[in-house]
Protein backbone atom coordinates (compact mmCIF):
# COMPACT_ATOMS: atom_id res chain seq x y z
CA UNK A 1 0.00 0.00 0.00
CA UNK A 2 1.59 3.32 -1.05
CA UNK A 3 1.97 5.94 2.33
CA UNK A 4 -0.46 8.86 1.96
CA UNK A 5 0.92 11.63 1.80
CA UNK A 6 -0.34 13.18 4.40
CA UNK A 7 1.72 10.46 6.35
CA UNK A 8 4.83 11.14 4.40
CA UNK A 9 4.74 14.64 6.63
CA UNK A 10 6.01 13.03 9.67
CA UNK A 11 9.18 11.73 10.28
CA UNK A 12 9.17 8.28 8.63
CA UNK A 13 11.95 6.86 11.50
CA UNK A 14 9.56 7.91 14.17
CA UNK A 15 9.25 5.24 17.44
CA UNK A 16 5.79 3.27 17.27
CA UNK A 17 2.76 4.64 19.94
CA UNK A 18 3.74 4.08 23.51
CA UNK A 19 7.21 2.97 22.45
CA UNK A 20 10.00 4.35 25.48
CA UNK A 21 9.70 7.39 27.50
CA UNK A 22 8.79 11.08 25.76
CA UNK A 23 8.83 13.79 27.82
CA UNK A 24 5.51 15.83 28.53
CA UNK A 25 5.30 18.24 25.81
CA UNK A 26 2.20 20.55 26.87
CA UNK A 27 0.17 22.94 24.68
CA UNK A 28 -2.39 22.93 26.77
CA UNK A 29 -2.79 26.16 28.85
CA UNK A 30 -1.95 30.38 28.26
CA UNK A 31 0.09 30.50 31.10
CA UNK A 32 3.15 33.39 29.74
CA UNK A 33 6.83 32.03 29.90
CA UNK A 34 8.34 31.91 33.65
CA UNK A 35 11.62 32.73 31.82
CA UNK A 36 10.09 36.24 30.80
CA UNK A 37 9.01 37.32 34.12
CA UNK A 38 10.88 40.14 35.48
CA UNK A 39 11.65 38.65 39.00
CA UNK A 40 14.44 40.99 39.79
CA UNK A 41 12.99 44.33 38.33
CA UNK A 42 10.10 43.43 40.82
CA UNK A 43 12.05 42.58 43.67
CA UNK A 44 13.44 46.03 43.24
CA UNK A 45 10.25 47.95 42.69
CA UNK A 46 9.13 46.10 45.57
CA UNK A 47 12.08 47.22 47.64
CA UNK A 48 11.07 50.91 46.34
CA UNK A 49 7.78 50.84 47.52
CA UNK A 50 8.22 49.81 50.89
CA UNK A 51 11.79 52.23 51.46
CA UNK A 52 10.11 55.01 53.67
CA UNK A 53 7.72 54.25 56.34
CA UNK A 54 5.03 56.45 54.59
CA UNK A 55 5.04 54.56 51.58
CA UNK A 56 5.40 51.10 53.43
CA UNK A 57 2.14 51.96 55.23
CA UNK A 58 -0.04 52.72 52.07
CA UNK A 59 1.32 49.74 50.92
CA UNK A 60 0.85 47.09 53.76
CA UNK A 61 -2.28 49.02 54.63
CA UNK A 62 -5.97 48.75 53.63
CA UNK A 63 -6.44 49.74 50.29
CA UNK A 64 -9.09 51.74 48.20
CA UNK A 65 -12.11 49.92 47.24
CA UNK A 66 -11.36 51.58 43.17
CA UNK A 67 -7.42 50.96 43.45
CA UNK A 68 -4.37 53.02 44.15
CA UNK A 69 -4.30 56.44 42.68
CA UNK A 70 -0.93 55.80 40.99
CA UNK A 71 -1.59 52.47 39.12
CA UNK A 72 -5.03 54.13 38.21
CA UNK A 73 -3.03 57.55 37.10
CA UNK A 74 -1.03 54.55 35.25
CA UNK A 75 -3.51 53.15 33.41
CA UNK A 76 -5.10 56.28 31.97
CA UNK A 77 -1.57 57.37 30.48
CA UNK A 78 -1.21 53.76 29.09
CA UNK A 79 -4.38 53.54 27.48
CA UNK A 80 -4.05 57.68 25.85
CA UNK A 81 -0.52 56.57 24.74
CA UNK A 82 -0.69 53.67 23.09
CA UNK A 83 -4.55 53.89 21.77
CA UNK A 84 -5.12 57.36 22.02
CA UNK A 85 -7.88 56.66 24.27
CA UNK A 86 -8.57 59.24 27.19
CA UNK A 87 -10.61 58.38 29.95
CA UNK A 88 -10.61 59.92 33.38
CA UNK A 89 -10.18 57.67 36.37
CA UNK A 90 -13.57 57.09 37.62
CA UNK A 91 -13.93 54.62 34.58
CA UNK A 92 -12.03 52.50 36.00
CA UNK A 93 -11.89 49.97 38.84
CA UNK A 94 -8.83 47.95 39.48
CA UNK A 95 -9.62 44.13 40.72
CA UNK A 96 -8.24 40.68 41.75
CA UNK A 97 -7.13 40.09 37.96
CA UNK A 98 -9.67 40.14 34.43
CA UNK A 99 -11.47 37.20 35.92
CA UNK A 100 -12.83 39.12 39.01
CA UNK A 101 -13.61 42.18 36.58
CA UNK A 102 -15.87 39.92 34.52
CA UNK A 103 -17.86 38.35 37.87
CA UNK A 104 -18.30 42.17 39.09
CA UNK A 105 -19.90 42.80 35.59
CA UNK A 106 -21.66 39.78 35.60
CA UNK A 107 -23.33 40.53 39.08
CA UNK A 108 -24.55 44.43 38.34
CA UNK A 109 -25.89 43.35 34.64
CA UNK A 110 -27.43 40.02 34.99
CA UNK A 111 -29.73 37.96 37.26
CA UNK A 112 -29.89 34.20 37.88
CA UNK A 113 -31.93 33.22 34.56
CA UNK A 114 -31.02 35.95 32.40
CA UNK A 115 -29.58 34.96 28.80
CA UNK A 116 -25.77 35.70 27.89
CA UNK A 117 -24.32 35.91 24.39
CA UNK A 118 -21.57 34.14 23.97
CA UNK A 119 -18.64 33.06 21.32
CA UNK A 120 -18.47 29.74 19.99
CA UNK A 121 -15.82 28.62 20.79
CA UNK A 122 -15.02 30.71 23.75
CA UNK A 123 -12.90 31.65 26.82
CA UNK A 124 -13.50 28.05 29.30
CA UNK A 125 -12.90 30.76 32.08
CA UNK A 126 -15.56 33.41 31.93
CA UNK A 127 -18.46 30.65 30.43
CA UNK A 128 -17.25 28.97 33.90
CA UNK A 129 -17.90 32.63 36.22
CA UNK A 130 -21.29 33.14 33.37
CA UNK A 131 -22.88 29.09 34.78
CA UNK A 132 -22.04 29.59 37.99
CA UNK A 133 -24.17 32.92 38.17
CA UNK A 134 -26.96 31.12 36.61
CA UNK A 135 -27.05 32.61 33.42
CA UNK A 136 -28.46 31.00 30.27
CA UNK A 137 -25.77 30.70 27.56
CA UNK A 138 -26.33 30.99 24.12
CA UNK A 139 -23.90 30.15 21.15
CA UNK A 140 -23.27 32.19 18.59
CA UNK A 141 -20.74 30.73 15.75
CA UNK A 142 -17.44 32.75 15.18
CA UNK A 143 -16.19 32.61 11.55
CA UNK A 144 -13.05 33.00 9.48
CA UNK A 145 -13.17 36.89 10.84
CA UNK A 146 -14.14 36.79 14.17
CA UNK A 147 -17.58 36.75 15.94
CA UNK A 148 -20.25 35.85 13.14
CA UNK A 149 -22.35 38.81 12.71
CA UNK A 150 -25.35 37.79 10.08
CA UNK A 151 -25.59 34.48 12.90
CA UNK A 152 -25.41 37.05 15.45
CA UNK A 153 -28.62 38.66 14.19
CA UNK A 154 -30.69 35.30 13.80
CA UNK A 155 -29.81 34.63 17.09
CA UNK A 156 -30.77 37.74 18.65
CA UNK A 157 -34.06 38.25 16.22
CA UNK A 158 -35.20 34.52 17.03
CA UNK A 159 -34.71 35.40 20.69
CA UNK A 160 -36.71 38.30 20.58
CA UNK A 161 -39.69 36.35 19.02
CA UNK A 162 -39.57 34.09 21.51
CA UNK A 163 -39.79 37.12 23.95
CA UNK A 164 -36.29 36.32 25.23
CA UNK A 165 -34.33 39.44 26.30
CA UNK A 166 -30.32 38.42 26.36
CA UNK A 167 -28.72 41.13 29.31
CA UNK A 168 -25.06 40.81 27.59
CA UNK A 169 -22.96 39.63 25.14
CA UNK A 170 -19.23 38.54 25.72
CA UNK A 171 -16.46 38.92 23.26
CA UNK A 172 -13.07 38.81 22.90
CA UNK A 173 -12.66 40.72 19.48
CA UNK A 174 -8.61 41.22 19.77
CA UNK A 175 -6.39 37.94 19.72
CA UNK A 176 -9.66 35.92 20.52
CA UNK A 177 -9.40 32.97 23.45
CA UNK A 178 -9.57 30.29 21.45
CA UNK A 179 -9.31 30.93 17.62
CA UNK A 180 -6.35 33.98 17.67
CA UNK A 181 -9.35 35.95 15.39
CA UNK A 182 -8.82 39.77 15.74
CA UNK A 183 -12.82 41.48 14.02
CA UNK A 184 -12.30 43.64 11.91
CA UNK A 185 -13.07 47.88 12.41
CA UNK A 186 -16.07 47.90 10.31
CA UNK A 187 -17.69 44.27 12.12
CA UNK A 188 -16.78 46.22 15.58
CA UNK A 189 -19.18 48.53 14.16
CA UNK A 190 -21.54 46.37 13.22
CA UNK A 191 -21.59 44.41 16.65
CA UNK A 192 -21.99 47.90 18.07
CA UNK A 193 -24.86 48.65 15.87
CA UNK A 194 -26.32 45.06 16.47
CA UNK A 195 -25.75 45.77 20.72
CA UNK A 196 -27.52 49.22 20.44
CA UNK A 197 -30.88 47.71 18.32
CA UNK A 198 -31.12 44.57 20.78
CA UNK A 199 -30.29 46.76 23.66
CA UNK A 200 -27.69 44.56 25.20
CA UNK A 201 -24.47 45.20 27.18
CA UNK A 202 -21.27 44.17 25.39
CA UNK A 203 -18.32 42.78 28.06
CA UNK A 204 -15.39 43.08 26.34
CA UNK A 205 -12.16 41.04 26.95
CA UNK A 206 -9.08 42.31 26.00
CA UNK A 207 -6.81 40.43 27.71
CA UNK A 208 -4.13 39.77 25.25
CA UNK A 209 -4.19 43.39 23.47
CA UNK A 210 -0.37 44.28 24.21
CA UNK A 211 0.61 40.83 22.92
CA UNK A 212 0.84 42.57 18.86
CA UNK A 213 3.19 40.72 16.83
CA UNK A 214 2.51 42.14 13.08
CA UNK A 215 2.12 45.78 13.91
CA UNK A 216 4.63 46.23 10.52
CA UNK A 217 1.01 45.51 8.77
CA UNK A 218 -0.92 48.76 10.41
CA UNK A 219 -2.82 49.48 13.53
CA UNK A 220 -5.18 47.00 15.77
CA UNK A 221 -8.57 48.36 15.56
CA UNK A 222 -9.78 50.44 18.60
CA UNK A 223 -11.50 48.73 21.46
CA UNK A 224 -15.41 48.31 21.03
CA UNK A 225 -15.15 50.39 24.25
CA UNK A 226 -13.39 53.51 22.24
CA UNK A 227 -15.87 53.03 19.65
CA UNK A 228 -18.68 52.96 21.70
CA UNK A 229 -20.66 56.04 22.08
CA UNK A 230 -24.12 54.34 24.29
CA UNK A 231 -22.04 54.19 27.54
CA UNK A 232 -23.04 50.14 26.81
CA UNK A 233 -19.38 48.60 26.94
CA UNK A 234 -17.55 47.39 29.75
CA UNK A 235 -14.20 46.34 28.94
CA UNK A 236 -11.69 44.06 30.98
CA UNK A 237 -7.85 44.14 31.31
CA UNK A 238 -5.14 42.53 32.82
CA UNK A 239 -1.50 42.48 33.89
CA UNK A 240 -1.23 38.33 33.97
CA UNK A 241 0.06 38.82 30.43
CA UNK A 242 2.47 41.77 29.98
CA UNK A 243 3.76 41.54 33.70
CA UNK A 244 2.72 38.11 35.88
CA UNK A 245 -0.06 36.31 37.03
CA UNK A 246 1.24 36.14 40.30
CA UNK A 247 0.32 39.56 40.96
CA UNK A 248 -3.03 39.52 40.45
CA UNK A 249 -4.06 42.53 38.69
CA UNK A 250 -6.54 43.39 36.33
CA UNK A 251 -9.21 46.04 35.66
CA UNK A 252 -12.08 47.24 34.66
CA UNK A 253 -13.16 50.24 32.18
CA UNK A 254 -16.68 51.44 31.85
CA UNK A 255 -18.74 54.26 32.48
CA UNK A 256 -18.41 55.74 35.92
CA UNK A 257 -22.12 55.08 37.34
CA UNK A 258 -21.11 51.24 36.17
CA UNK A 259 -17.82 51.42 37.94
CA UNK A 260 -19.54 52.47 41.38
CA UNK A 261 -21.94 49.94 41.38
CA UNK A 262 -19.62 47.45 40.55
CA UNK A 263 -17.26 48.86 43.57
CA UNK A 264 -19.94 47.79 45.99
CA UNK A 265 -20.38 44.40 44.97
CA UNK A 266 -16.05 44.04 45.87
CA UNK A 267 -16.10 41.32 48.16
CA UNK A 268 -12.46 41.74 49.11
CA UNK A 269 -12.19 45.52 49.44
CA UNK A 270 -9.47 47.16 47.97
CA UNK A 271 -7.22 44.87 46.01
CA UNK A 272 -3.86 44.15 47.64
CA UNK A 273 -2.30 47.53 47.49
CA UNK A 274 0.80 45.86 48.15
CA UNK A 275 1.16 44.31 44.60
CA UNK A 276 -0.51 47.69 43.44
CA UNK A 277 2.17 50.11 44.97
CA UNK A 278 4.72 47.49 43.68
CA UNK A 279 3.67 47.35 39.54
CA UNK A 280 3.56 51.08 39.62
CA UNK A 281 6.97 51.40 41.20
CA UNK A 282 8.10 48.71 38.32
CA UNK A 283 6.17 50.79 35.39
CA UNK A 284 7.76 53.87 36.28
CA UNK A 285 10.30 55.51 33.74
CA UNK A 286 8.78 53.46 31.06
CA UNK A 287 10.06 50.38 32.41
CA UNK A 288 6.63 48.14 31.47
CA UNK A 289 6.59 49.32 27.90
CA UNK A 290 10.39 48.39 27.50
CA UNK A 291 9.11 44.69 29.25
CA UNK A 292 6.30 44.62 27.04
CA UNK A 293 8.43 45.55 23.78
CA UNK A 294 10.64 42.11 25.45
CA UNK A 295 7.58 40.10 25.17
CA UNK A 296 6.19 40.84 21.30
CA UNK A 297 9.55 39.91 20.68
CA UNK A 298 9.82 36.61 22.16
CA UNK A 299 6.33 35.63 21.92
CA UNK A 300 6.65 36.26 17.89
CA UNK A 301 9.02 34.62 17.18
CA UNK A 302 7.23 31.28 19.04
CA UNK A 303 3.97 31.93 17.31
CA UNK A 304 5.98 31.95 14.03
CA UNK A 305 7.37 28.93 14.91
CA UNK A 306 4.72 27.01 15.83
CA UNK A 307 2.85 27.91 12.15
CA UNK A 308 5.72 27.11 10.40
CA UNK A 309 5.54 23.46 12.01
CA UNK A 310 1.94 22.86 11.47
CA UNK A 311 2.88 23.91 8.03
CA UNK A 312 5.81 21.78 7.43
CA UNK A 313 3.80 18.43 9.08
CA UNK A 314 0.20 18.58 9.64
CA UNK A 315 -2.22 16.85 6.63
CA UNK A 316 -3.11 18.84 4.48
CA UNK A 317 -6.72 18.60 5.61
CA UNK A 318 -6.37 20.03 8.53
CA UNK A 319 -7.19 23.94 8.73
CA UNK A 320 -5.77 26.20 11.19
CA UNK A 321 -5.56 30.22 12.17
CA UNK A 322 -3.08 32.93 12.00
CA UNK A 323 -3.08 35.29 15.07
CA UNK A 324 -1.15 38.39 15.08
CA UNK A 325 -1.31 38.18 18.61
CA UNK A 326 -1.90 36.52 21.51
CA UNK A 327 -1.28 32.94 22.72
CA UNK A 328 -3.14 30.39 20.56
CA UNK A 329 -3.64 28.76 17.29
CA UNK A 330 -6.91 27.08 17.01
CA UNK A 331 -6.69 23.89 14.58
CA UNK A 332 -9.92 22.49 12.88
CA UNK A 333 -9.88 19.05 11.59
CA UNK A 334 -12.45 16.92 9.35
CA UNK A 335 -15.22 15.46 12.15
CA UNK A 336 -14.17 11.83 11.49
CA UNK A 337 -11.03 12.32 13.71
CA UNK A 338 -12.25 11.04 16.77
CA UNK A 339 -11.75 13.92 19.45
CA UNK A 340 -11.30 10.88 22.70
CA UNK A 341 -8.51 8.79 20.54
CA UNK A 342 -6.96 12.05 19.20
CA UNK A 343 -5.83 13.14 22.77
CA UNK A 344 -5.00 9.35 24.04
CA UNK A 345 -2.51 9.12 21.24
CA UNK A 346 -1.09 12.12 21.68
CA UNK A 347 -0.84 11.96 25.50
CA UNK A 348 0.95 8.35 24.71
CA UNK A 349 3.24 10.77 22.17
CA UNK A 350 4.00 13.03 25.15
CA UNK A 351 1.95 15.97 24.18
CA UNK A 352 -0.67 17.77 25.29
CA UNK A 353 -3.45 20.29 24.20
CA UNK A 354 -6.83 21.55 25.45
CA UNK A 355 -9.74 19.45 23.07
CA UNK A 356 -12.05 22.08 21.34
CA UNK A 357 -15.04 20.91 22.53
CA UNK A 358 -14.18 22.57 26.44
CA UNK A 359 -14.43 26.12 24.65
CA UNK A 360 -17.87 24.97 23.26
CA UNK A 361 -21.41 25.16 25.60
CA UNK A 362 -22.78 22.04 23.76
CA UNK A 363 -21.85 21.00 20.37
CA UNK A 364 -20.26 23.19 17.46
CA UNK A 365 -22.25 24.75 15.71
CA UNK A 366 -19.87 23.31 12.82
CA UNK A 367 -18.92 19.93 12.85
CA UNK A 368 -15.17 19.17 13.06
CA UNK A 369 -13.04 18.28 15.48
CA UNK A 370 -10.85 21.57 17.04
CA UNK A 371 -7.63 21.80 19.12
CA UNK A 372 -6.38 24.67 21.03
CA UNK A 373 -2.78 24.88 20.86
CA UNK A 374 -0.49 27.41 23.10
CA UNK A 375 2.76 28.29 22.39
CA UNK A 376 3.12 30.79 25.04
CA UNK A 377 5.55 28.55 27.34
CA UNK A 378 7.45 26.03 25.28
CA UNK A 379 10.90 27.08 23.58
CA UNK A 380 11.19 27.05 19.88
CA UNK A 381 12.92 23.63 19.93
CA UNK A 382 9.61 22.19 22.18
CA UNK A 383 7.31 23.99 19.94
CA UNK A 384 8.77 22.06 16.96
CA UNK A 385 8.84 18.73 18.65
CA UNK A 386 5.20 19.14 19.56
CA UNK A 387 3.81 19.68 16.83
CA UNK A 388 5.72 16.63 15.57
CA UNK A 389 4.72 14.44 17.44
CA UNK A 390 0.59 15.75 17.69
CA UNK A 391 1.12 15.32 13.85
CA UNK A 392 2.41 11.90 14.23
CA UNK A 393 -0.82 11.48 16.12
CA UNK A 394 -3.51 13.11 14.04
CA UNK A 395 -2.41 11.14 11.35
CA UNK A 396 -2.44 7.73 12.95
CA UNK A 397 -6.02 8.59 13.50
CA UNK A 398 -6.86 9.86 10.44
Amino acid sequence: MTTPRWAQRVNDNAAPFGSGELSPLSMMYGMPDPALFPAEELAAATARALQTQAAATDALQYGLIQGQPDLISLLTDKLERDEDLKVTPSNLLITNGSAAAIGLATRIFTEEGDTILIEAPSFPGATTIFRRAGACLVQIEVGPGGIDLPSAECTLAGLQARGVQPRMLYTMPTFHNPTGLTLSLEDRLTLLDLASRYDIIVLEDDAYRDLYYDAHTGPLPPSLYALDTEGRVIRTGTFSKILAPGVRLGWALARPEAVRKMMLLKDEGGTSPFAQHAAVEYARDGTLSTHIGTLVEVYRAKRDTMLSAIERYFPTEAQWTQPSGGFFVWVTLPPSVEPARLLTLAREEGVDYMPGESCFEGQPPTPGTYLRLSYSTLSLDDIEEAIKRLAKAICAVM
